[in-house]
């Protein structure tokens, strides 16, 4: 029964198996299959984390859907619980859309996406809001503020500019269903600023600073994330027009404000402006 029901599960771990199955003693069972050469793989020097050979648990799974297909989806709602509660996102959201609960899959993100988009991982953030049906992205502005600085480090600009006015219109409206990203607005509006002007005319440019300036004055001494980004956004503008002595203090008020975040993405972004300006 054990084997069947933690089949399920990708990676294997004692106290995940216990709160997705229901049960206790799951790592002193583990062991012993891994120690029986049992098809279990271990995963990390210590032996705390394991998986099945590959075919096996294409045996056992089809067995999972044979003697309790609906079972499974409780297993796997638990186990994006535990994985969430447990800082192990990647497989949080993974099991909440296997288990076919979107919802909880969007809120784990909501929650999530702009901590790693300040780690630099803006590939993995942009891999799970890939992941959720379109018309939950669209409809929420925490979604597309985390979409939208994804698409911005990879320099897709157009998206960002939809993105930022689909967030701007529907918190206009009062719709947030998953309200867990600090400042969406200013984040909307900081994307919409950089990303209309970036690759556009001087008077874009200088319409864009403005509303960056503006979005500046607004955001308070708790929305470090927001000032970074929109100080690298003035820097970058600046540099595009050729002022680059401005531009300098808006790099190195990043620099400083990435540090005070531990932030490397913008720690990084912060001192390539810098370089750009010196030289």
């Amino acid at each position: 029964r054990f084997l069947v029901r933690s089949s399920l599960l990708d990676r294997l771990t004692g106290p995940l198996c216990d709160d997705a199955l229901g049960v206790s003693g799951s790592q002193a069972l583990l062991e012993s299959l891994s120690r029986a050469n049992l098809f279990l793989v271990p995963l990390d020097g210590e032996r705390r984390w394991f998986r099945y050979h590959h075919l096996f648990a294409d045996l056992l799974r089809r067995r999972a859907l044979e003697e309790a297909p609906d079972a499974r989806a409780d297993v796997l709602r638990r186990a994006a619980v535990w994985c969430d509660a447990n800082g192990v996102i990647d497989d949080a959201v993974a099991y909440a859309l296997r288990a076919g609960d979107t919802s909880y899959a969007a809120d784990v993100i909501a929650r999530h996406g702009i901590g790693a988009l300040a780690a630099g991982e803006a590939l993995r953030a942009l891999r799970w809001v890939r992941a959720l049906p379109a018309e939950i992205v669209h409809a929420s502005p925490d979604h597309c503020v985390i979409a939208g600085w994804s698409h911005t480090l990879v320099e897709n600009y157009a998206v960002v500019q939809d993105l930022a006015g689909r967030a701007l219109d529907r918190l206009a409206l009062g719709a947030r269903e998953y309200p867990s990203v600090d400042d969406a607005a200013l984040h909307a509006r900081t994307l919409q600023a950089g990303a209309g002007a970036l690759d556009g005319s001087p008077a874009a440019a200088e319409a864009a600073l403005r509303a960056l300036h503006a979005v500046l004055a607004e955001a308070g001494e708790h929305s470090l994330p927001v000032r970074a980004s929109a100080e690298i956004m003035c820097g970058k503008l600046l540099c595009n027009l050729g002022r680059y002595d401005a531009a300098l203090p808006h790099h190195e008020r990043a620099r400083d404000l990435g540090e005070r975040l531990g932030s490397d993405l913008l720690r990084f972004a912060a001192v390539t402006g810098t370089v750009k300006t010196l030289l």
